[in-house]
């Protein structure tokens, strides 16, 4: 019975350790010096084609949903567009890109400082996918760099277990001044 109990109190420490210790997740990082731009990954992600206009790269998680995704896009800047518009210009782009997506509910909108003192801005939002019922929440920071927009997004669907503030905080290791 002691040995027993001895054992049950190893096993619940190690737990613990494990826990206390092992929450953070390991991160990769995407470089690309011709674009002038970085950002971190978790590791377990994987690489895929890009599939819309201006996106650079794809990582997604492996698993049947294909979810989280995140991206990154290049694209010229617009003289005209100021960071701030660009959550706005966002949504309407996957409302076109997406059709039969819907419901697009901004959560939180917010200037900040990239890792390399730019100015960007994040926002998250809600959505509807195109099947009527799934509930998607996506993070994306905008930056702005000489006369380029430069883009890191992440999808995910709602009730998965991805925290969308983890997704935040591997968009926020954007970089745009290599």
């Amino acid at each position: 019975m002691k040995k027993t109990m001895m054992i049950a109190a190893i096993f619940c420490l190690v737990c613990a350790a494990t826990v206390i210790g092992g929450g953070k997740e390991e991160y990769s990082k995407y470089v690309n010096e011709e674009l002038g731009l970085s950002f971190e990954y978790p590791a377990d992600f994987i690489e895929t084609a890009p599939l819309y206009p201006g996106e650079i790269t794809r990582f997604t998680k492996p698993n049947e949903y294909g979810v989280p995704v995140i991206t990154a896009s290049v694209r010229d800047r617009s003289e005209d567009v100021l960071l701030i518009d660009l959550p706005d210009r966002v949504i309407k782009f996957m409302e076109v890109s997406i059709p039969g997506s819907s419901g697009f509910e901004i959560l939180e909108e917010k200037s900040v400082e990239l890792p390399d003192g730019a100015d960007a801005v994040i926002v998250q939002f809600s959505w509807v996918s195109p099947d009527g019922s799934t509930v998607m929440e996506t993070v994306s920071v905008f930056a702005f760099s000489g006369d380029r927009q430069f883009t890191v997004t992440a999808n995910t669907i709602q009730g998965l277990g991805f925290s969308l503030d983890d997704l935040a905080d591997s968009c926020l290791t954007l970089r745009v001044s290599l």
